[in-house]
């Protein structure tokens, strides 16, 4: 087991050897070129929902004028189209490369081989530190961190990013047929989406690597029952997506099926199944991100909240965190609800509050073991709290919500400790139940 391991490694290392010795020259010669045509490169992450950040790029482009000539690539396109293992959606692929890639996946060894080539070239400049070359996203400040400018460049285009053709159109309907042949959706019934984050997706797309230290964001299917129990009657009908599970979910109502755990997955029901919901609950784990291009609206749970970047937000114009009435019931299009994870101090027997983590190290730990050594324990969300912000979102988009003057002061003050740290707070709104149980956090 280990000499099998240590082979494959010292291969992957001959083989980025060779390539470097190939590619260096080549890549120091075309530099000229590149300057003066303009010429960067993008890598696009291949995960399903694709890179954080490829929606502001994508706005970037469509709200400015570019005199970039950027090459977007998808890195280990070989083993996308063949490798022994399916890790990653290669329908999605097809759709979110539509038009920035030059050689389309349908062409699929023409594809691997322009990803290829355009990789290497990419692994030479990033040695080499020419970020001139390079389309700089900061993909690790994630959801609410984003430039000021872009992010009012994303929230000012309303259509989706991702559209679909008539004949997509067509065997996704034919796909969906064969499964409604077990689900009986009627015509009336409008579907609700939902997720929940275990280990199993990540282990069987890197199984080499160990993830432990994300465990803290996974939590059981079961805490969906009281959810499922209250959504899956006459008008609506729940569907759990997602493309691999570890565990069943313990309810078993008329108008609910487990989709991640059947023998009739395909690339085209694990988008389709989302663009037809009325809307999506779960985690950042990446279906959302696929919400995030179609723009249908989330419910956000077990979100982490994290400490505020005060040198970067110094540099930064302030936003108003006034919440009008006008403004939180404003359509977006892409209207997330959310609830955050709760942080409790075990040595003091107490939860922190929203302040101390928007203030500390703790708002920083984004590991497992270093939230055990410092005496953290990460509490998800209760199923309470899932069924209500649930019923929030719904009552939001059916536009029969209803907030009070004390709701709009606890939101205030929500977003007052947090300040530029949510640029999408007229996207994003924390789910009012969540704030008006936990007022404590607040103080």
């Amino acid at each position: 087991m280990f000499i099998k391991k240590y082979i494959k490694i010292a291969f992957s290392l001959l083989k980025a050897c060779l390539n470097f010795i190939i590619f260096f020259p080549v890549t120091v010669i075309l530099i000229p070129y590149f300057y003066l045509k303009k010429i960067r490169f993008y890598q696009l992450n291949y995960f399903l929902g694709g890179s954080t950040n490829l929606k502001v790029y994508l706005s970037r482009k469509k709200k400015q004028n570019f005199v970039y000539k950027d090459i977007i690539f998808i890195p280990d396109s070989f083993n996308i189209y063949y490798g022994k293992r399916k890790i990653t959606n290669k329908f999605w692929i097809e759709k979110v490369t539509e038009g920035l890639i030059l050689v389309s996946p349908k062409k699929k060894l023409i594809f691997v081989i322009f990803n290829s080539i355009i990789q290497n070239i990419y692994k030479v400049i990033s040695i080499l530190r020419l970020k001139r070359f390079q389309v700089n996203l900061d993909d690790f400040l994630g959801y609410f961190r984003s430039s000021k400018s872009d992010v009012e460049n994303y929230k000012s285009i309303n259509e989706p990013f991702i559209n679909f053709s008539k004949n997509d159109l067509i065997k996704c309907d034919d796909e969906f047929r064969k499964i409604n042949n077990f689900m009986n959706i009627n015509s009336e019934q409008e579907i609700i989406t939902f997720c929940n984050r275990d280990g199993a997706y990540k282990k069987y797309q890197l199984p080499e690597m160990d993830l432990s230290y994300h465990n803290f964001r996974n939590f059981s299917p079961d805490d969906f029952i009281d959810f499922a129990k209250d959504f899956s009657n006459k008008k609506f009908f729940l569907i759990r997506v997602g493309n691999i599970s570890e565990k069943k979910m313990n309810f078993n109502g008329k108008n609910i099926f487990d989709y991640s755990q059947g023998n009739y997955k395909s690339d085209y029901l694990d988008i389709y199944l989302l663009l037809k919901s009325k809307f999506f609950v779960g985690t950042e784990s990446g279906l959302d991100k696929v919400m995030n291009f179609l723009r249908k609206p989330i419910v956000l749970i077990n979100i982490q909240l994290r400490s505020v970047e005060r040198e970067k937000l110094k540099q930064e114009k302030k936003v108003s965190n006034q919440i009008s009435k006008k403004k939180f019931f404003q359509f977006t299009g892409e209207d997330i609800f959310f609830i955050p994870q709760k942080l409790y101090n075990e040595k003091e027997k107490r939860f922190y509050t929203f302040t101390e983590i928007a203030n500390s190290n703790v708002g920083l730990i984004i590991k497992d073991n270093d939230f055990k050594k410092m005496g953290v324990k990460v509490v998800n969300n209760s199923v309470d709290e899932i069924r209500n912000v649930s019923h929030e979102m719904n009552d939001f988009l059916d536009r029969k919500l209803e907030l009070s003057d004390d709701d709009f002061y606890l939101q205030e003050k929500f977003w007052d400790i947090f300040k530029n740290e949510f640029f999408y707070s007229e996207n994003y709104k924390i789910s009012p139940s969540f704030l008006r149980n936990n007022k404590e956090l607040l103080g």
